[in-house]
């Protein structure tokens, strides 16, 4: 995943010893990553922001002489390098992790817990990956332009309840997620949500996103029947899929292994719901690195769902879309600004043969 013929300039703000040795260490022998400094505090910070002139930051938000979110808000101030959250598996800890993305943080990275493979080996793997794609959208945000806005509000009269959309989202998909849910009214059909996240983040998405939303937000509990006006996002750690039961849907969660390297994995999500809605399923995959969601997209399409990709210019990370899109999973590429408005006109042709139009 490297970005660019030039190293990535990486300093890192952590008051915790040895929080500093596990980064330098999962950062070893990363030929396009250079940890150029590190900073204990807020002042420490600025003056070697100064001198260095980081590309990335690194911000441990449980840091205990200064709230991390403060450190955020002050070195925000001195540069326009992008910022990676480091977090611990809390959920105090996650709660500022999202906010601190609502701050304008690129994305956050979880402190391993353990030394196994989903020890130090996986949290090398996704802070580099987060690293790295935090440079390439910054290098690439001036060409992107502004955003088109979202409606306020869609009218979605008159659309039977038996639709179900699926949403699979990765990196930059908590911002993402924040500008497209509060526009779907109360009476949408259901909206399932796998989004790459750990224990508790998901949690704290789900309750942030109940605060601005119409509609009911809220992690998915299993066996529960799935019904319009809700959007359930699949807790962290869990993958969720749907299965038919008598004339409706219900919620099937469960462990196990990672599926194209996550959990919860788009690609189990989009498989269920071919097997169990039919052509009455919306699946869309937006911004987010790597291929998860792109089999499963297939699937949906091969039995006349409809299938939507984010575009380019309006995903923070252009992987898993463009994914989809190469190997031929997608009836429509959108901005994020028309991807709703285009499934509420699905929904009341009926068909997805309309959208050529658009």
């Amino acid at each position: 995943m490297v970005v660019a013929q030039s190293s990535i300039r990486l300093l890192m703000i952590d008051d915790s010893t040895f929080v500093r040795t596990i980064l330098r260490s999962a950062l070893s022998g990363q030929r396009h990553i250079e940890v150029v400094g590190f900073a204990s505090g807020s002042q420490e910070a600025i003056e070697k922001i100064d001198s260095l002139q980081p590309d990335v930051l690194t911000i441990d938000v449980d840091m205990a002489d200064r709230h991390g979110l403060d450190v955020l808000n002050l070195v925000q101030t001195r540069c326009s390098a992008s910022i990676v959250v480091i977090a611990s598996l809390s959920r105090e800890s996650a709660s500022m992790a999202i906010e601190a993305m609502e701050r304008g943080a690129f994305d956050f990275v979880v402190k391993p817990r353990k030394t196994g493979v989903d020890g130090i080996p996986r949290f090398r793997e996704v802070l580099c990956e987060k690293i790295s794609c935090a440079v390439r959208a910054s290098r690439t945000r001036g060409s992107r332009g502004p955003l088109a806005d979202l409606p306020d509000e869609l009218n979605a009269t008159g659309i039977g309840g038996d639709w179900v959309v699926g949403i699979g989202i990765g990196t930059g998909g908590p911002q993402t997620l924040a500008r497209m849910l509060p526009v779907f009214p109360a009476e949408f059909p259901a909206v399932l949500v796998a989004q790459h996240m750990p224990p508790y983040f998901s949690a704290v998405l789900a309750e942030r996103m109940a605060v601005a939303c119409r509609m009911g937000v809220r992690e998915a509990v299993h066996g529960e029947l799935v019904k319009p006006g809700e959007i359930l996002f699949a807790p962290g750690g869990m993958h969720m899929q749907v299965a038919r039961q008598g004339e409706g849907l219900v919620v099937v969660l469960e462990g196990g292994p990672r599926v194209s390297g996550h959990r919860p994995a788009a690609d189990l999500l989009f498989e269920s719901m071919a097997q169990a809605c039919g052509p009455k399923a919306v699946g869309v995959l937006m911004t987010g690195a790597g291929h998860d969601g792109v089999a499963g997209l297939a699937k949906l399409r091969e039995i006349g769902a409809w299938t939507v990709a984010q575009d380019r210019a309006t995903s923070q990370v252009f992987g898993m879309a463009a994914g989809a899109i190469r190997a031929g999973a997608v009836d429509q590429v959108l901005p994020l600004s028309k991807i709703p408005g285009a499934m509420v006109s699905l929904m009341n042709q009926g068909c997805r043969e309309f959208v050529t139009s658009l």
